[in-house]
């Protein structure tokens, strides 16, 4: 039996030089509950779990991975068949490129799935992420305010739930 993994990128913005948005991904039927953008290696086994970051996270938000990403958590779960395993990667993509302006959302379909990607800001991304993205999103979030003193400035409340952090 075949264990498959997923890759969740972590991506943050801040067009107004204040606020930090995020990109994230809902179920059109769930509004309320959002995911980081990624998505699986099931239909391409050989894929690193890289190379399945940047596939999937052009598949949805249309954006290219341009530059570093770093690892920053992964976790290790039971999969959905009996006896398999599914390996959760998550990401911190320091920049991409292409055109996704601040407000569009996007919508895709994902195997019957209507799927919604937009912009969040920082704190209700928080509120409303996916239970079993948590982990992940806490170490991209420490990694992304040891990458950048602005976004750490600028999100002390969550830094100092966190970590310990000194900005």
């Amino acid at each position: 039996m075949n264990d498959h993994f997923a890759a969740g990128a972590f991506f943050a913005f801040n067009p107004d030089g204040w606020e930090w948005y995020v990109l994230g991904v809902t179920n059109v039927r769930y509004p309320s509950i959002v995911k980081l953008p990624g998505g699986t290696n099931k239909e391409f086994p050989k894929e690193t779990p890289g190379e399945t970051l940047k596939r999937e996270f052009k598949e949805e938000t249309g954006l290219k991975i341009s530059g570093e990403f770093l690892q920053v958590y992964s976790v290790r779960i039971p999969g959905g068949v009996a006896g398999s395993m599914h390996t959760k990667y998550f990401y911190l993509v320091k920049k991409i490129s292409g055109d996704f302006p601040f407000g569009d959302v996007r919508e895709f379909d994902d195997g019957g799935c209507k799927l919604r990607v937009r912009w969040w800001n920082l704190q209700d991304f928080e509120r409303a992420l996916l239970l079993n993205h948590k982990d992940g999103f806490t170490k991209a979030f420490i990694a992304m305010a040891n990458f950048d003193e602005k976004f750490c400035q600028n999100n002390l409340d969550m830094v100092d739930r966190y970590s310990r952090i000194k900005c």
